[in-house]
């Protein structure tokens, strides 16, 4: 039973039980904001640190694929783990700043919301170099900084290793790491630059400090700036290949060694090991310096250890013993990766520890004395193992309430996974969270392009097209299932986590067209290594071995041929035509009986006959039936001489394969593409009176209705055709639906006068039935997302409207995508799932706060959240706050110049979620 009861108290005038469904918007309810995106292979991804933003959203850093390359990744998750959608468009950033490999080490935050990202840029020549890389919000680059948001910058003819980048008040950035000298020596270098990513002339030697403390090397691991704008750095001192200690330095705001910290300006820490690593650093509110890391002792087992410094340098003796702790977790040896201070004084130490096989999480608190803290997890000390493989972490974020973020990477056999761990504040994992507590991503590698969408018996969504794993061999394209539950998530129950990929040849394969017989098996049509085929799955996404041969049919047809479409007779026969393949006169319209098998009984030998003279090329594109059983056919014909000649058509052929001579002209109706702004036919679909709507494009978005002789019908907008421009860019529709109130539904992109993707190139657009824009719908008839294309349509029982496509996320990365658009115009009773009342509406506009009213049935916590009519999120106005049963009452304040409008608020809470549209007064 859902947790919550809710009533939503926005003016003082009468209560509805409607909530108004605007159409044309993204629904709420259904994926992230209406939207879910599917990449199809994994990618080997890594975390090595991580920021908390105010609004308690998460912005993780480290590196993934692109282009074969390791690339900078940025990840933006919500308070609740979900990646945030009003970043980079999915909540994943992956961008090069170079034709290089690149890793992110660092992040830091600007107080406009602006991020700096700081990482090591790897030349072919195992060169490396600083790089950084200034985001805006939403996370596309900063034109401002440096070369289109990028900085790369190099100290001499040796290697550097950028490990921290910090933002002063003034705006100044403070890069800090080691520079390596070609013979060997390695150094602390610290990089200072303004605003605007030039090197600051005041600090250093144009902009650069290297400083050598010990006679062999020095490496630095993570820094801090201090409240006066001084510079804290920590690391590792060597006196020789094998001995070192912990170091940690102080330099003054123009790059100086502060020579009244410590012993001019540095101090040592040893362990009595043999190895002394520092690798975190973090400031007490009193000014005392924690530092921790790992020690490796004679017996070569590495312990956890840390230290507590005053802020002159000098060592805290109240801290552990004599002012150090050394911590002994796990079977083997630990590392300390990071060090953070709670609100409450307590100390967290993050790492990994390692057993007999491989490497675990874990997180030692301590007391602010140094002791271990008896109240958090296991006499302190928390382990987790998320994966079979390694389990290394390097960043812990504290919360307000105690809990804490601990974040890394999960490797597996071939890739690495980035996991997100949520640990309550007594040391277990947070069940709220995720799946149990644990988030893993996978940011995906592969070019993924989707072309058909199929809406299955149970209600489930399958969509199918394309993968390309390997973005370096285009060679290699193999086909592609994804399905879904109605609500958006994966369906776990088909293939691999909601996935099949198939991998048939060495060559291409893809499926274009999807159908589902009544046994609920699926047909996919496309092709194999090049050629026209199709294979039938089992329900659950298994091959179905007792279709064609090993779940294939392989037409004997010409490379580079494909199926374009298909039917499923009553009968359970199959019907199947495409492409032929480049300059062939075969005619590629087939059936097959249930088993796979050619149905000689169709057309000539199982093969439609030719609806043109011999002496052509017909690309059949789309099939469907009429009421009384004949075959509707579009498709494009061109004479085989110079395969200009020619056109769209729509033809009708009996249910044995000839044509219908009752149809057009000798049973097809043809748009020449010699006449002044031809027609090319891009799909169609009948209406219930058996009329024919065509949707095509010249240029501009064209409907056409026929009668059901294939005859214009003049009374159908201006003369039988409705024309749209969008956007002044050129239109092509991919699919057309008539809802069941006869408005006419088209899919379609937009492209530019180059034929690349224009902006907002995936649309939906919405008709009258007399073929005029529907102004309810969207913006004025048009709806547009800023991805790709959208490839097709379909319509849910409730009348909302599925509509799948692909998106472009990267150089190397194409998702596809799949939107829920609410239909409308009618009143929709809110969803209600207990004997509590249906969300209830005040129609009047908010004015700055919003008043608002809900019943819980047990004590939790509560997430309130603002959407606009995109699906986009625009703030959080309630995060994670612990509420008890009973009546609840917020006073929620709209974001500050929220203009005019209808939102979506959302209320989540662990017993579910629920949303209602608000409208927001100029």
């Amino acid at each position: 039973m859902p947790a919550f009861r809710l009533l939503i108290s926005l003016c003082l005038f009468f209560i509805s039980n409607l909530l108004y469904a605007q159409p044309g918007t993204l629904d709420a309810n259904f994926g992230k904001a209406g939207v879910v995106t599917t990449n199809i292979y994994p990618s080997d991804d890594q975390a090595f640190n991580a920021v908390r933003r105010p609004d308690g959203r998460i912005l993780i850093v480290g590196s993934a694929e692109l282009d074969s390359l390791d690339a900078f990744a940025a990840i933006q998750l919500l308070p609740n783990g979900d990646p945030d959608p009003d970043f980079d468009l999915d909540g994943i950033m992956i961008r090069s700043l170079s034709p290089q490999r690149e890793i992110a080490y660092s992040v830091a935050l600007y107080p406009n919301g602006n991020t700096l990202i700081g990482g090591t840029v790897t030349y072919p020549s195992h060169l490396k170099d600083f790089g950084l890389l200034r985001i805006l919000p939403n996370g596309q680059r900063d034109p401002a900084f440096g070369n289109n948001g990028a900085v790369i910058s190099n100290f001499n003819n040796g290697d550097e290793f950028l490990e921290t980048v910090l933002v002063r008040d003034d705006g100044k950035i403070i890069a800090v790491g080691t520079t390596v000298q070609p013979q060997g020596e390695a150094d602390i270098a610290l990089a200072c630059f303004l605003e605007n990513g030039q090197p600051d002339s005041s600090f250093g030697i144009n902009g650069k400090v290297v400083h050598s403390f010990s006679p062999s090397s020095d490496v630095t691991f993570d820094a801090l700036l201090l409240p006066d704008g001084k510079i804290l750095v920590t690391g590792q001192y060597y006196f020789n290949p094998v001995v070192s200690d912990f170091l940690v330095a102080r330099f003054l705001e123009n790059g100086q060694l502060d020579q009244s910290f410590g012993t001019n300006g540095f101090q040592l820490i040893d362990f009595d090991a043999l190895t002394d690593l520092s690798r975190g650093i973090a400031l007490q509110p009193d000014g005392k310096i924690l530092l921790a890391g790992f020690s490796v002792f004679d017996d070569f087992i590495a312990r956890i250890s840390a230290t507590r410094l005053h802020p002159d340098g000098s060592i805290d003796s109240t801290f552990g013993i004599n002012g150090k702790v050394v911590q002994e977790i796990g079977q083997f040896s630990s590392l300390g990766t990071d060090v953070q201070v709670q609100a409450d004084g307590k100390i967290l130490i993050s790492g990994m520890t390692e057993d007999i096989d491989h490497r675990d999480f874990f997180v030692l608190r301590l007391l602010a004395s140094g002791a271990p803290d008896s109240g958090f997890a296991t006499n302190g000390v928390l382990i987790q193992s998320v994966s079979a493989g390694d389990d290394n972490s390097y960043v812990i974020l504290p919360g307000p309430d105690g809990a804490m973020y601990l974040i890394g990477k999960s490797e597996k056999l071939t890739e690495a996974d980035i996991t997100v761990l949520r640990i309550l504040e007594n040391g277990t994992l947070d069940p709220a969270f995720q799946n149990g507590g644990v988030l893993q991503l996978d940011l995906g590698n592969s070019y993924d392009d989707c072309y058909a969408i199929l809406r299955r018996s149970d209600e489930t969504i399958l969509l199918g097209g394309t993968a390309l794993n390997d973005p370096t061999f285009l060679g290699n394209l193999n086909a592609a299932l994804c399905a879904y539950l109605p609500d958006g998530s994966p369906d776990h129950t088909f293939g691999n986590q909601g996935i099949v990929a198939s991998d048939y040849s060495p060559s291409w394969e893809g499926w274009i067209a999807l159908a589902q017989q009544a046994d609920q098996k699926i047909l996919a049509g496309g092709l194999i290594n090049k050629r026209a085929a199709i294979v039938r799955f089992m329900p659950n996404g298994a091959p179905d071995s007792t279709f064609g041969q090993h779940s294939q049919v392989r037409l004997d047809a010409a490379p580079e041929s494909t199926i374009e479409a298909m039917l499923i007779q009553p009968d359970g026969k199959i019907l199947a035509a495409g492409y032929p393949g480049q300059f062939q006169q075969e005619l590629l319209f087939r059936r097959f009986l249930p088993s796979g098998s050619p149905d000689s009984t169709f057309g000539q030998n199982g093969i439609a006959p030719y609806p043109f003279n011999a002496q052509s090329r017909v690309d059949w594109e789309r099939l469907e039936f009429t009421a009384d059983g004949k075959i509707l056919a579009s498709g494009l014909w061109r004479s085989f001489d110079t395969l200009v000649t020619g056109g769209h058509f729509l033809a009708r052929l009996h249910s044995d394969g000839d044509l219908d001579t009752s149809f057009g002209d000798q049973g097809y109706r043809l748009f020449p593409n010699s006449q002044p702004g031809f027609l090319n036919i891009e799909a169609f679909t009948q209406l219930p009176d058996g009329k024919i709507l065509l949707a095509c494009t010249n240029g501009d978005l064209v409907v056409m209705r026929l009668f059901p002789n294939g005859q214009t019908d003049t009374a159908f907008a201006t003369q039988g055709v409705s024309t749209l421009d969008i956007d002044q860019v050129y239109n092509t529709p991919t699919d057309i639906q008539v809802q069941p109130d006869g408005r006419i539904l088209i899919s379609g992109r937009n492209s530019n006068a180059s034929g690349g993707i224009a902006p907002n190139a995936f649309v939906v657009v919405r008709l009258n039935p007399d073929g005029s824009p529907d102004p309810t719908f969207a913006n004025q008839g048009v709806f547009q997302y800023p991805a790709t294309a959208a490839v097709g349509l379909a319509l849910q029982p409730n009348g909302n409207i599925l509509v799948a496509g692909n998106i472009h996320t990267g150089s190397n990365r194409n998702n596809f995508i799949l939107l829920q658009l609410l239909a409308g115009p009618t009143l929709g009773v809110a969803d209600t799932n207990d004997e509590s009342s249906a969300i209830r509406v005040y129609p009047n506009p908010v004015g700055e706060v919003l008043g608002l009213e809900y019943e819980l049935l047990r004590p939790q916590k509560v997430q309130i959240h603002l959407f606009d009519n995109r699906g986009q999120l625009i703030g959080d106005l309630l995060l994670g706050a612990r509420r008890a049963a009973g009546p609840q009452t917020e006073a929620l304040h709209l974001p500050a110049n929220l203009a005019g409008g209808m939102y979506i608020l959302t209320l989540e809470t662990e017993g579910g979620s629920r949303a209602v549209r608000i409208v927001k007064a100029n």
